[in-house]
């Protein structure tokens, strides 16, 4: 058969030796023969023809093989199960690739048999669970075609609906023992049921109640077995596996139950009722959560696993860890139900514990491990829950008698380290002396646990509570600090390498808390830093935190100067390779750019002066590897590096001179700026030249002597004209470009001047080239710093073009507008490769002078377009009406702001102060993250002086300015629809 398969794509290519006659002939007789052959008795030859059939059909149904969909769906009405089950077979693979067209036939065909395959006790429950999944399929196929069609195919399912949905409540509330429905058609029941509420949850709310209440009592049931068989494995577990391959089995269900949980809580329609019923899903949310005895037992042999699971971030997949997720998802969404509904749920689960307890059964510490990490999770609402009020909790005395009491069951590893972990969570909130007894409790596991798990965690901890109280508030966790890097050093002794991670975080925070203890330990610590990044510097998680170790060690006044001596070696090994001490590997060529990248960061972080011996020894180093090698990310991370001598070491790399050649420091540096602008040098190499040119120039301004450089400016200029010239990677374009804006910056008359004299391609002047490569890729730059700048020289030109009446900027004619802009009334379609061969793009064509004033214009728009995004972000609130309409219904927003006004008039005025503070947290931190996605990342370009001006006040500013010159009634006779709506929006057109 699959030698028949294969054959198909033979007899498709264009050498096939037969007639087209024979060809056709051929197929035709095997795709009449084929679906006879789904009547095989033989289980496994039927389900393998299947394959064979949905194989062909996906080439040739339905224009060559119209019959066999008719074939299929008749076949379903036969008394021959194994047809029956043959056809439902290809029907659950063609059904995926009906179009538009074959919809509004098929679905009245297919949808009362599916319901009768469903619904009758004839048949296996693998075929009453296939046709639930082929219910799915259509239904998703009707939500995804275009609407008209759509309002047709939903006239089709409407019928029916109300019997599906009865059907599947049958199937989710059956007992365990009824043969009716067994774990697979549960999780397709809720499945469909998920897809149908997401898709039309209009249509839905006339059996909305009675579903819910049975997901409520599937979810319940099986989160019970689930408990039972899968955490405590008590009891035999429903566990199975498909044809398909698929695991049918209590965590399957368990998932597609939480997945139908959130897509309640994404409709408004629905919302209510998660928010009502709080305290149940929480408590059964902490039941899914605790730790089963398989993680019990894969934990236990493998610590690293444990590190990657446990982790904030963890991409590990699992019931609980799903079941957090929930949790995380319902506190954010609906932030004074949940937290008052958390605290009831773990108020539940600790008394039951309790109880457990004290009739010594081992159940127990499950539940308190799986309390205290939902609460240890969810602790910033919590904390908000205590300051407005909502909870009302000794948390001081809760932490006494819960986690710091749980730290000395030792039977119980893993209780002891979540109430290790939740403690250091908490510790802002404590006073000194529970923190006391804390950090002592930590500090014994470190030195007496029998398990590496437990120092791993107490080690987590103390990251938690540095983290949480502040390194510049932890004077009392100074006594602590010897025991904890003893603990730190004796737990990577017992631990596989993929398990550093946790210590060496540790580690990183530790010598931030107090430069005095750094020193003394300086001989220990240093020498292993540099061992671990060396050994491990292909593995990214260890190498960034041994580089943050390596960089705080720098910033440490005290020991600065030493971890500087010892990484001269170092860097001097991946030129030569007998530099390096024997103790420690070599580092592969290949690899050396990771240690010019270490050197960066150490050059970035530490107080100047510099060690003169770092200097006088890497510095060649560097110039080295840039002037003689070819390997680009080598030279992309050794550019950064020369970056960073000349923006913090400048005064000392100046007065530089290599003592064996007697070269200076500035001679080495024209030799790189030679090498990257010769336009034979690969342009993936060069992103950093315009930068280095940057920082070069201003660090020779700043030391008051121009003459060291004396007519090599215009050399170097020259030669950037070159470069951009031949340059085709915009990126490297931009950096040339912003070359010429930073200098117009301070020497506009200069920078002209020496372009207009400075002759060009194709016979013009470098001015023109430069000028029509600028206002032509302006719209393209990328990165806050570089676009600041640029509009800001542009802003210079355009005033001196005016004052001046500078004819250069007149005579130029650059690109204005695409056409498009001026023929109104033409629908806009995307551009395929052939209408752009045919109707190339065309341009308006303007003077310079005329450019420059819309490009200004269009940043403004782009400024104010980015400040209203800002502003909306902090004010987001997303109620995905969007999702609630799909039937057109328009209601919604009506019905939801009347819930809003009710709910507003039973709050009293202190509930709307706190659920203001509630909120405001997440406010901040999307403004955070706006923030940060708008800023700058380059550290010289953050520190410049030009980052502190606002763009869209200086440009607000520039042009209400230039609307008084008279040039201004030229530029209006220029502008396109965007540009006037702008300018109308600071009100400088009517």
């Amino acid at each position: 058969m699959s030698q028949t398969t294969s054959s198909f794509g033979v007899l498709q290519m264009p050498d096939f030796v037969a007639s087209q006659k024979e060809y056709r002939k051929v197929k035709s007789q095997i795709r009449h023969i084929l679906p006879h052959g789904l009547n095989e008795p033989n289980h496994r030859l039927r389900v393998g023809l299947a394959c064979v059939i949905s194989g062909v059909a996906e080439w040739d149904c339905p224009d060559s093989w119209p019959e066999l969909l008719p074939f299929l769906i008749e076949s379903l009405k036969s008394s021959n199960k194994s047809l029956i089950h043959g056809s439902i077979r290809v029907l659950t693979e063609i059904v995926r690739d009906l179009d538009d067209r074959q919809l509004p036939y098929v679905l009245p065909l297919l949808l009362p048999e599916m319901y009768r395959l469903m619904v009758s006790n004839e048949f296996n429950l693998r075929i009453r669970t296939r046709a639930i999944g082929i219910f799915t399929l259509l239904v998703s196929l009707v939500h995804d075609i275009n609407e008209h069609d759509r309002i047709i195919s939903v006239g089709y399912i409407l019928p029916y609906l109300s019997h599906y949905c009865e059907a599947f409540k049958r199937f989710l509330i059956a007992p365990y023992s009824s043969l009716m429905t067994d774990t697979g058609c549960r999780i397709e029941t809720i499945r469909a049921l998920t897809l149908l509420f997401k898709s039309f949850p209009k249509l839905m709310q006339q059996n909305a109640a009675d579903l819910l209440q049975s997901v409520w009592t599937c979810l319940t049931s099986n989160t019970e077995n689930y408990v039972a068989t899968v955490v405590y494995k008590h009891g035999e577990m429903d566990a199975s596996v498909d044809s398909d391959g698929e695991t049918l089995s209590f965590e399957c269900l368990i998932y597609s139950l939480f997945e139908f949980v959130q897509v309640l809580m994404d409709l408004s329609t629905y919302k209510n009722s998660v928010k009502s019923s709080m305290e149940e899903l929480c408590y059964y949310l902490i039941l899914c959560m605790q730790i089963t005895e398989e993680e019990y037992e894969s934990w236990s042999k493998n610590v690293s696993r444990y590190v990657e699971d446990e982790s904030d971030d963890s991409f590990s997949h699992s019931v609980r860890l799903s079941a957090l997720e929930l949790l995380l998802s319902i506190t954010s969404e609906f932030k004074k139900e949940a937290g008052i509904g958390l605290w009831k749920a773990v108020h539940r689960h600790l008394s039951h514990a309790e109880a457990l307890k004290a009739h010594n059964s081992p159940r127990w510490w499950k539940l308190h491990e799986a309390c205290l990490l939902a609460m240890g999770r969810c602790k910033q609402l919590l904390n908000d829950m205590l300051v407005t009020g909502y909870v009302k909790i000794d948390l001081e005395a809760f932490i006494r008698q819960v986690p710091l009491a749980d730290l000395s069951q030792f039977d119980y590893p893993y209780l002891v380290c979540q109430a290790a972990l939740f403690a250091g969570r908490f510790s802002r909130l404590l006073s000194a002396e529970v923190n006391r007894i804390f950090l002592d409790g930590i500090c014994q596991l470190l030195e007496h646990a029998q398990h590496p798990i437990i120092n791993l965690s107490s080690l987590r901890a103390f990251y938690y509570y540095c983290e949480e109280v502040g390194v510049d508030q932890t004077n009392d966790v100074v006594h602590y600090l010897p025991r904890i890097f003893e603990g730190i050093l004796t737990t990577m002794s017992r631990i596989p390498q993929s398990a550093y991670i946790w210590p060496l975080e540790s580690l990183a925070i530790l010598i931030s808390v107090d430069e005095t203890f750094v020193s003394t330990i300086e001989h220990r610590l240093s020498p292993l830093a540099i061992e671990l990044f060396v050994n491990y510097v292909q593995d990214p998680l260890i190498n960034g935190e041994t580089t943050a170790i390596i960089k705080g060690l720098v910033h440490n006044s005290k020991v600065s100067s030493l971890i500087q001596e010892r990484l001269i070696p170092l860097v001097q090994s991946i030129v030569d390779n007998n530099s390096v001490p024997s103790a420690l590997p070599r580092i592969a060529p290949s690899l050396a750019f990771s240690v010019i990248d270490l050197l960066t960061t150490v050059l970035r972080s530490l107080n100047p002066p510099i060690n003169s011996n770092l200097l006088n020894q890497t510095f060649p180093v560097v110039i080295h590897l840039l002037v003689t090698s070819d390997d680009q990310q080598l030279l992309i991370n050794g550019g950064e590096c020369l970056c960073a001598f000349l923006s913090c070491v400048s005064v000392d790399l100046f007065s530089w001179k290599d003592s064996k050649t007697n070269v200076s420091s500035i001679e080495y540096i024209l030799q790189v700026l030679a090498k990257f602008l010769d336009p034979k040098t690969p342009e993936n190499c060069c992103t950093f030249i315009g930068k280095l040119i940057r920082g070069f120039i201003r660090e020779i301004n700043k030391t008051n002597q121009p003459s060291l450089l004396g007519d090599t400016l215009g050399q170097i200029l020259k030669a950037v004209l070159a470069k951009l010239q031949s340059s085709q990677v915009l990126s490297v374009q931009q950096s040339l470009i912003v070359v010429f804006a930073h200098l117009i910056q301070n020497n506009l008359n200069d920078v002209v001047n020496f372009l207009t004299s400075t002759p060009g391609p194709q016979g013009s002047s470098a001015f023109d080239f430069v000028m029509y490569e600028w206002v032509t890729k302006q719209h393209l730059f990328s990165g806050p710093y570089d676009i600041k700048v640029s509009i800001i020289a542009l802003t210079g030109l355009l005033e001196y073009a005016m004052t001046n009446n500078d004819v250069r900027f007149q005579t130029l004619v650059v690109p204005g507008d695409q056409i498009i802009y001026h023929q109104s009334g033409q629908s806009i379609s995307h551009r395929t490769r052939s209408k752009s061969s045919k109707h190339p793009e065309q341009w308006t064509r303007v003077p310079l002078v005329v450019k420059l004033f819309k490009i200004l214009v269009l940043e403004l728009q782009n400024q104010i377009n980015t400040r209203k995004e800002l502003e909306e972000d902090v004010n987001f609130d997303d109620d995905d009406e969007d999702d609630d309409d799909e039937e057109g219904n328009v209601d919604d927003k009506e019905e939801k702001d009347g819930e809003q006004i009710n709910e507003s008039n039973s709050l009293k005025a202190s509930d709307d102060e706190a659920t203001k503070y509630l909120e405001r947290y997440d406010n901040l931190l999307d403004d955070v993250f706006d923030y940060e996605f708008f800023q700058e990342k380059d550290p010289d370009a953050f520190n410049d002086p030009l980052m502190q001006v606002d763009l869209l006040d200086y440009l607000k500013e520039r042009l209400h300015l230039f609307a008084k010159h008279s040039w201004f009634s030229i530029f209006q006779q220029h502008l396109n629809v965007i540009e006037r709506n702008a300018l109308q929006k600071i009100s400088l057109l009517p």
